[in-house]
């Protein structure tokens, strides 16, 4: 019988897996909040507080205005909704289920009182009537096509601050032709490894597609690279200009 290679055993191991929590699930089901945790990647403590730590270091304030892009459960957004005066917190997501989860969450961490503005959208529509100082996209560039991520580039073009940074996070591809070929993304060890695609779910992108993306915008693109997310995730950075 011929062997597995190494990176062909990881693909087969990682899916055994999800399908071995997907048969646990039907047996018996885990809680709404477990749920929809699983939904937006797992992983709620630490990538959560890494994303609040990353962001204080960039020089992120609690009286600045800031703008959660797929902010899911507030995996991040617990953390921000604590650090920020009341009121500075905004967050869109595609599902309304994920939001309401989001305000139970804040409700347990006893932050129920604090004032944040939550919106459904499916079209990154972060217009809230004020300029953002700061935002984040955590895992949402490596879910959506290109023309997705030229919207929401557009969008925040219009409604971030002179001055204003944003961050999203990518899964890294090379240029050319190698980009056509599925690529295993480095992880940390106790993590599955991600593997991404040119053309579904995840997407890998290189800067050449952010740079397309944000052409004509009055946006400055950075590559930050590594931030020490667990799955191999890299970090962008945008910021407005004029």
């Amino acid at each position: 019988m011929a062997l597995l290679s190494p990176r062909t055993e990881k693909i087969w191991r990682t899916r055994l897996s999800r399908r071995v929590h997907q048969l646990a699930d039907r047996v018996a089901p885990p809680d709404q909040e477990d749920r929809l945790r699983r939904r937006v990647g797992g992983n709620w403590e630490v990538v959560g507080r890494l994303q609040f730590d990353f962001m204080v270091g960039q020089g992120f304030s609690p009286h600045h205005r800031f703008i959660d892009v797929g902010c899911g459960t507030l995996r991040g957004g617990v953390h921000y909704v604590r650090y920020l005066d009341s009121g500075n917190y905004y967050g869109i997501d595609l599902a309304p289920e994920m939001l309401e989860g989001g305000r139970a969450e804040l409700t347990a961490a006893g932050l129920g009182d604090r004032s944040v503005h939550l919106r459904q959208s499916d079209t990154f529509d972060v217009d809230f009537g004020v300029p953002f100082d700061f935002g984040i996209a955590l895992s949402v560039f490596t879910h959506v096509p290109l023309n997705s991520v030229v919207l929401c580039l557009t969008n925040l073009s219009e409604q971030l601050a002179v001055g204003g940074q944003f961050y999203a996070t990518f899964f890294r591809c090379p240029d050319g032709p190698a980009r056509r070929t599925p690529i295993e993304q480095p992880h940390l060890d106790g993590f599955s490894p991600a593997m991404t695609y040119c053309d579904r779910n995840n997407f890998h992108y290189s800067m050449r597609d952010f740079d397309f993306a944000a052409e004509g915008l009055p946006l400055r693109l950075e590559d930050l690279g590594d931030w020490g997310h667990p799955r191999g995730q890299q970090m962008l950075r945008v910021t407005r200009t004029d």
